[in-house]
C-alpha cells in the first residue's frame, strides 16, 4: 500500500501539468517564507499537522517580528510513533541614538519522540538584550545577552548566554574589495558550555570585463554537549544518572576562484582550495578500569583538497558547448587522544578500532554539455560525465577499500511541428562498475548498467485544450563479476514499460475537465548476462485513474470533483510459467476545494474517500483529507 499512497500522491502534478493554460493568473510575492500557513494531512495511517505564523510590524519606531513554526507528526500502529517539533522567536527593537538600536530577542524551540533511541525531549529557551551599532554604512556591530534554560531528557540546564556579531561589506583596499562577517555565542549553564562561532572573509578583484579573482577565507565551530544515559560504573561512582556527551567541530577552508573571458564567447573558469576540520568527541565521566571497558575521547582530522578548470564556449549563436574536469582529494584520520591513566589493553584496543576507520578516497570527475539550435523547430541537448572514485584503508583489517567507475551519457530532441504540438526524444545510459581491491569482497564486484528512453508528445490546439502523452522503457542490469564461481551472489535484472496521459479541457466558462491515466508494466528476474537471458521471478502490472471535474464558482473559487482508482495485478513464475499471485485496488471519489486570494493568500481542501481492496475482498475504507491555509498578518 506504501507505493499506492506514493502514485497517487504523485498525480496531482500530472494533472497540473495538462491544466496549465487554463488556470487564472495570481500575483505572487517573491519571498513565500513571509507567509503564515496552517496545513493538515492524513494519508493511511499517518497523520500530519504544520502550522508556520509570521509577523512583522513597525509600531511608531518599534519593529516588531514574530515567526512560529509547528510541526507534529502521528503514525498509528502497533507502535505509535508520535513526533512533535515546535519553535519560535521573538525580535522587538528600536532606535535609541543616531547609529544605535536596542534589541531584545527570545528563542525557544521544543522536540519529543516517542520511538527516539536516546534523546525523546529536548528544550531550550533563550532571552536576550543588547544593541547593535552603525559607525559606517557597511558596518554592522551587535552584542547581546541574557539567560538561557536547556533541558534534555530529566535534566534542565540554566545560566547565562550572551552572543556578537560583526558585519562588513563593500570594504575597499585600493583596487579589491572585502566582505567579512562573523559570529560567537556561548552559554555558560550548570553542566554545559556550548557554543558556536563563524567567520567569512572575501577578497574580489576585478579585472575589467576580461576577468575577476575571488579569494574566500572561512571558519567555523560548533561545540554541542547531550545527556545520555550513565553505564552502571559511572552512576555508582559519580553518583549521576546521565553522561555528557561531548562534540567539538572546528573547520578552515581557503579557496581561489578566477573566472577570465578572453572573448565575448568564452568563459574560464579555475578554482582551488583546501579545507580542513577537525572533530573532538567524548564522555565526561569514566571508570577507567579494563573490567568497565569505557569510551574514550576520540578526534578526527579531516583534510580535503580540491581543484576544477571549467570552460564555456558558443562559436555560433545556435551552438553551445560546456566542459569541466575537477580533482578532489580527501584524508580522514582516526586517533583516541585520551591516553593518562587508561589501561594499555583498553587504549591498544580502541586506538586499533579508531585506525581501522582510517582512509583516504580521491575522485576524478570529467563533465560535458552541449546545446545546439539545429533550425527554427529542431533542438538537441547532450550531457555526459564520467568520474572514477579510488578509495583507499590504510588499515590492513578493513575490507572497504574500492574503486568506482561511473559513465552516464544522456541526449534529448525537441522537435516542434508548429505552436500547437511538439515532439521530444530522450535517451540516457548510465554505467557504474564497482571493484573491490581485497579478495574478501571481491565476490561483490558488479557492473550496473541503466538504459532509458522516454518519448513524449505535448498537444494543445486552443487554450481551452491541453494534453501531454509520455512512454518510457527502462531496463536496469546488475551483473557480478565472479557469479560462476560462488551462488551467493546472483545477477539481476529490472525491466519497465509505463505510459502516461495528462489531459484537460475546458466545457465552458466554469467547467473545466482533467484526466490522468498510467499504466505501468516491470518485472524482476535472475539475469544470466553472458547469454543474455532472463530467469523471471516477479510481474507487475499498476494501473491509475483520476477524472476530475473543475467547477470555476468564481474568478477565485474552484470546486472539483472526481474518482481515483489504482491497482496492482501481481505475478510470480513457477517453471517458467507465469502465474497470478494477487490483485490490490484503491478507489474512491474525491473532492477538491480552493480559494486564491491576494498575494499568496490561499485555502486548499482536498479529500478522498479510499476503498481498499484484495482480490475483490473490500479490506478497510479510509478517509483521506488535506488542508493547506496560507494567510497574512
Amino acid at each position: 500500500m506504501h507505493r499506492t499512497a506514493v502514485a497517487l500522491l504523485l498525480l496531482p502534478a500530472a494533472v497540473a501539468l495538462a491544466q496549465e493554460p487554463l488556470r487564472f493568473s495570481f500575483s505572487r510575492p517573491q519571498d513565500s517564507l513571509r507567509v503564515s500557513s496552517l496545513s493538515f494531512d492524513r494519508v493511511l495511517n499517518t497523520y500530519t499537522w504544520n502550522g508556520n505564523i509570521f509577523f512583522d510590524r513597525d509600531f511608531n519606531g518599534v519593529e516588531v517580528l514574530f515567526r512560529q513554526l509547528l510541526r507534529s507528526r502521528l503514525i498509528r500502529t502497533d507502535q505509535q510513533s508520535d513526533q512533535n517539533e515546535y519553535s519560535d522567536s521573538l525580535i522587538v527593537g528600536t532606535q535609541i541614538a543616531a547609529d544605535w538600536r536596542l534589541r531584545a530577542q527570545q528563542v525557544s524551540s521544543v522536540l519529543s519522540d516517542n520511538m527516539a533511541v536516546d534523546l525523546t525531549r529536548l528544550g531550550q529557551h533563550q532571552f536576550l538584550v543588547g544593541v547593535r551599532a552603525n559607525p559606517q554604512p557597511a558596518i554592522v556591530l551587535g552584542a547581546l545577552a541574557g539567560y538561557e534554560i536547556d533541558a534534555q531528557q530529566s535534566e534542565t540546564d540554566r545560566g547565562f548566554s550572551y552572543q556578537a556579531t560583526a558585519q562588513a561589506e563593500g570594504l575597499r583596499f585600493e583596487e579589491f574589495r572585502g566582505t567579512l562577517r562573523g559570529d560567537w555565542s556561548q552559554s555558560l549553564l550548570t553542566r554545559r558550555r556550548p557554543e558556536s562561532a563563524n567567520l567569512d572573509v572575501s577578497v574580489e578583484r576585478d579585472f575589467g570585463e576580461e576577468g575577476r579573482n575571488l579569494i574566500l577565507f572561512s571558519f567555523d565551530h560548533l561545540r554541542r554537549e547531550f545527556y545520555t544515559a550513565a553505564d552502571p560504573d559511572v552512576q555508582r561512582v559519580y553518583g549521576v544518572a546521565d553522561n555528557i556527551f561531548r562534540r567539538d567541530a572546528s573547520s578552515y577552508e581557503i579557496s581561489d576562484a578566477l573566472e577570465y573571458r578572453p572573448t565575448d564567447r568564452m568563459q574560464l573558469l579555475f578554482r582551488g582550495g583546501m579545507l580542513s576540520r577537525t572533530i573532538d568527541r567524548g564522555l565526561r565521566y569514566k571508570v577507567l578500569s579494563v573490567s568497565s571497558n569505557p569510551l574514550l575521547d576520540t578526534r578526527i582530522q579531516e583534510t580535503q583538497l580540491y581543484g576544477e578548470a571549467g570552460a564555456s564556449y558558443q562559436p555560433a549563436y545556435w551552438l553551445g558547448l560546456d566542459v569541466n574536469l575537477s580533482y578532489r582529494e580527501r584524508e580522514e584520520r582516526h586517533q583516541v587522544t585520551e591516553s593518562d591513566g587508561v589501561p594499555s589493553a583498553i587504549f591498544e584496543r580502541q586506538q586499533r578500532s579508531e585506525q581501522r576507520l582510517e582512509n583516504i578516497a580521491g575522485r576524478t570527475s570529467l563533465s560535458s554539455q552541449i546545446r545546439a539550435l539545429l533550425s527554427e523547430s529542431d533542438q538537441l541537448n547532450f550531457a555526459g560525465s564520467a568520474s572514477i572514485l579510488r578509495y583507499d584503508t590504510p588499515d590492513s583489517t578493513n575490507l572497504d577499500e574500492r574503486d568506482e567507475l561511473l559513465v552516464t551519457v544522456g541526449v534529448q530532441e525537441v522537435h516542434q511541428f508548429s505552436s500547437r504540438l511538439s515532439l521530444s526524444l530522450a535517451a540516457d545510459v548510465s554505467l557504474n562498475h564497482l571493484v573491490y581491491l581485497k579478495s574478501a569482497q571481491s565476490a561483490n564486484n558488479n557492473w550496473n548498467r541503466v538504459i532509458r528512453f522516454s518519448p513524449s508528445v505535448t498537444y494543445a490546439p486552443s487554450g481551452d485544450f491541453r494534453t501531454v502523452n509520455q512512454a518510457e522503457v527502462l531496463g536496469n542490469y546488475t551483473v557480478y563479476d565472479f557469479e560462476d564461481q560462488g551462488a551467493l551472489t546472483r545477477s539481476f535484472s529490472f525491466r519497465q514499460a509505463s505510459w502516461l496521459d495528462s489531459s484537460s479541457v475546458r466545457l465552458s466558462q466554469l467547467l473545466i475537465a482533467a484526466f490522468v491515466g498510467e499504466v505501468r508494466v516491470y518485472e524482476r528476474g535472475i539475469l544470466l548476462w553472458s547469454a543474455f537471458k532472463e530467469r523471471p521471478q516477479d510481474y507487475f502490472v499498476e494501473r491509475t485513474y483520476w477524472p476530475r471535474l473543475n467547477y470555476v464558482a468564481a474568478r477565485d473559487l474552484t470546486l472539483g470533483l472526481g474518482f481515483r482508482y489504482f491497482s496492482q495485478d501481481r505475478y510470480t513464475y513457477q517453471s517458467g510459467v507465469r502465474s497470478f499471485l494477487q490483485e490490490l485496488e484503491s478507489s474512491g471519489p474525491t473532492v477538491t476545494l480552493s480559494w486564491y486570494g491576494t498575494g499568496f493568500q490561499r485555502v486548499v481542501l482536498e479529500g478522498w474517500n479510499e476503498t481498499q481492496r484484495q482480490n475483490g475482498q473490500v479490506i478497510r475504507t479510509i478517509p483521506n483529507l488535506s488542508l493547506k491555509l496560507n494567510y497574512s498578518l
